[in-house]
């Protein structure tokens, strides 16, 4: 068992003796990235991390990484352009091929991006003129409610002029059967 131990503890000495372990700052300036880029990195569990004999953090870098540079961007800048220009002429230069697949997914993002305003456009057209509809649904039905309430009003007002003209009928009835009873009552 403890030859089993051993052996694996040599085997890893050995894998491991090419790495280099640097510390956060020249590691993080190694791979050309923040040292914030770095401690995500170390989180994430891409790069191996350990306490020196100091107390700080250390970062195995492999012998086969010298300077990670991110997937489809250009490692260095050719010679004979000048690297303050806001817009290199490098059409002839071999860099220029991730250049190019970089002009070929923004001209196929800027497509997209075009079909997806026609889209919400023609989605704003569709839901203006729904909403209008219902606007004019929604008039349609304020005014009917409106013309028979008025029909209404005037109704009741018919009604109340004749309950008026039957409550006089009936004074006057009741008035002129009493009147006799009245003249023949003692004082």
């Amino acid at each position: 068992m403890l030859e089993r131990h051993l052996a694996g503890t040599v085997d890893a000495m050995v894998d491991n003796v090419d790495d280099r372990w640097l510390s956060v700052s020249e590691a993080a300036r190694q791979l050309s990235v923040s040292r914030q880029a770095l401690h995500h990195r170390i989180k994430r569990g891409t790069l191996d991390s350990r306490r020196g004999n100091r107390g700080q953090t250390l970062v195995r870098i492999p012998p086969t990484v010298d300077r990670q540079v991110p997937p489809g961007t250009v490692s260095s800048i050719p010679s004979g352009v000048d690297a303050a220009d806001p817009h290199p002429q490098v059409a002839d230069a071999p860099e220029s091929m991730p250049l190019a697949a970089h002009r070929e997914i923004v001209a196929t993002l800027h497509a997209s991006l075009e079909r997806q305003e026609r889209q919400h456009q023609d989605e704003v057209i569709r839901l203006r003129e729904d909403a209008a509809s219902r606007v004019a649904q929604i008039n349609t039905a304020h005014k009917v409610a409106l013309n028979e309430r008025d029909a209404l009003y005037r109704s009741m007002a018919r009604m109340e002029r004749v309950w008026f003209v039957l409550y006089m009928f009936l004074a006057a009835g009741v008035l002129a059967l009493t009147s006799p009873v009245l003249r023949h009552m003692p004082n």
